[in-house]
């Protein structure tokens, strides 16, 4: 019984690493998009890509802040 539990949280944790990379992913996805409008043939991103970057990153973790936030208050067990 216990081998079979563990086996169950091996799982589920295998399947929270899976989601938290499908979420990167996704960010880094939706950023690039809206922040590189070109490829210009440099090895470095310009200033204003990189700050474009820095905002849509800052906003992404904001988001998943609040959301978590949420879903912890509406189950009764506050984020710290």
């Amino acid at each position: 019984m216990a081998t079979q539990i563990e086996g169950q949280l091996a799982d589920m944790s295998r399947m929270q690493q899976l989601r938290g990379l499908k979420a990167v992913n996704e960010m880094a996805d939706r950023c690039f998009d809206a922040c590189i409008n070109d490829f210009a043939m440099t090895r470095q991103l310009r200033s204003s890509e990189t700050e474009c970057l820095d905002k849509c990153v800052q906003k992404y973790l904001d988001l998943s802040l609040r959301s978590g936030q949420g879903f912890a208050q509406a189950y009764g067990k506050p984020l710290n």
